[in-house]
């Protein structure tokens, strides 16, 4: 029986620099994962900053009643119905990251009542977003600049780095893909070509992604703001994408990690003003 539907909301800010994490706990009914209709409600007020979301976490949980095989089995379906309630408002398949479908491993509690067992039913789900920054000049400057839009030279987006072998940015970078977005809402012509770049490799070389096990990465990096800009409203007909690989350094030498960081990079070649 369920005792409790209270819902544990908890903001924990500064995950990253200018970041934010919000933390969402729902909980199930006894042997059942349906979502209910108080937790969609919850759910449903986090997604309103959708715009904002890096990535989103989910760990399914059960309390002590039954072994472990049918608890494993049981946490994994209370974890499909969170993914599937959030993919079905919006959310792309690509923001998940980490699933964890625990059992009856990770109590909260001794499960000693059953209002404790209730709390122990649960899907965390973890959302990790960015607070935007004021104003980010140099990008809307640089659209702006006639220079790069009637010319072939590209705007570096300077933020958006990469971790070493992925395709995701490191945590900094979503301010400015943010920025880009509002820059093409703002200009519905503005049409671009994303271009991906790679580091520590040969100019006609590209790297290998541990993420996707192809040797694409600099398609990859690229891929990815695509789709994120697509994913946050961008018409999918307004850009492309391409992979360069190592070719034109920023830093041909490569003398040490900020450099290197620095070639694993997204430029954006604006086609059409």
């Amino acid at each position: 029986m369920r005792y409790s539907a209270t819902l544990i909301l908890s903001f924990l800010l500064a995950f990253v620099a200018r970041g934010q994490q919000d933390t969402l706990i729902i909980h199930f009914n006894s042997n059942e994962s349906r979502i209910l209709p108080e937790d969609s409600v919850a759910m449903a007020r986090l997604l309103k900053a959708r715009s904002r979301l890096i990535s989103v976490s989910l760990s399914g949980h059960c309390d002590y009643v039954g072994d472990d095989r049918f608890n494993d089995s049981l946490s994994r379906e209370r974890v499909k119905a969170a993914r599937a309630w959030l993919l079905a408002r919006g959310l792309p398949d690509s923001i998940f990251r980490d699933i964890g479908e625990f059992g009856k491993r990770k109590p909260l509690n001794d499960n000693g009542t059953d209002e404790k067992r209730s709390l122990n039913r649960r899907v965390e789900i973890v959302f990790n977003s960015f607070i935007p920054p004021a104003s980010i000049p140099y990008l809307e400057a640089a659209f702006r600049d006639t220079a790069h839009l009637s010319g072939r030279k590209n705007i570096v987006l300077k933020k958006v780095t990469f971790y070493g072998d992925r395709h995701f940015p490191l945590p900094e970078g979503y301010s400015e893909m943010q920025e880009l977005r509002k820059i093409l809402l703002e200009h519905p012509g503005i049409r671009i070509e994303i271009q991906g770049y790679v580091c520590c490799n040969a100019p006609d070389k590209d790297g290998y992604d541990k993420d996707t096990h192809t040797p694409d990465l600099s398609v990859q990096r690229a891929k990815y703001i695509y789709q994120y800009l697509i994913s946050h409203g961008i018409d999918s007909s307004r850009m492309t994408y391409r992979g360069f690989g190592a070719a034109y350094p920023i830093y041909p030498k490569e003398e040490n990690d900020e450099q290197r960081t620095n070639n694993r990079r997204v430029e954006v070649k604006v086609l059409k003003q």
